[in-house]
């Protein structure tokens, strides 16, 4: 089976640090996106950043990922999502977020996990994806 590695420019580099933003499996359709975080593609954070404001930047680095590929949340079937931290306000806020991206009745499976520490010391979230 023929994988194809998913990259944007519009997303932060990955390739350096030994793996890509996502694999696309062409012929079942299916498609695995890497943690996405906060990050420009400069690798720079906002100042001021709060916890809503990490999430949504982490799916609009989602969005561009899926919108390579010519996809959308709708094709979205399952999130994965890691918080340094966890609480249940943090687990509401996130997912209060979260949900904007999801107006409709699709709403994909979604698992959210409670870890020590993200990659970085200033990351608080990191939100994986696939879709088909």
């Amino acid at each position: 089976m023929k994988l194809r590695a998913i990259n944007s420019a519009e997303v932060y580099e990955t390739k350096s640090k030994g793996f890509s933003q996502g694999i696309f499996l062409p012929g079942m359709q299916l498609g695995f996106l890497s943690g996405q975080v906060a990050w420009d593609c400069n690798r720079s954070l906002p100042t001021g950043m709060d916890l809503s404001l990490e999430a949504e930047l982490a799916m609009k680095n989602i969005h561009t990922l899926l919108k390579s590929e010519g996809r959308s949340f709708d094709d979205i079937v399952m999130l994965r999502v890691y918080l340094v931290d966890l609480t249940r306000e943090k687990v509401m806020q996130v997912s209060g977020k979260i949900n904007t991206f999801f107006p409709g009745n699709h709403k994909p499976a979604s698992t959210m996990v409670g870890i020590s520490s993200l990659a970085h010391k200033d990351l608080n979230l990191e939100i994986e994806a696939i879709f088909a």
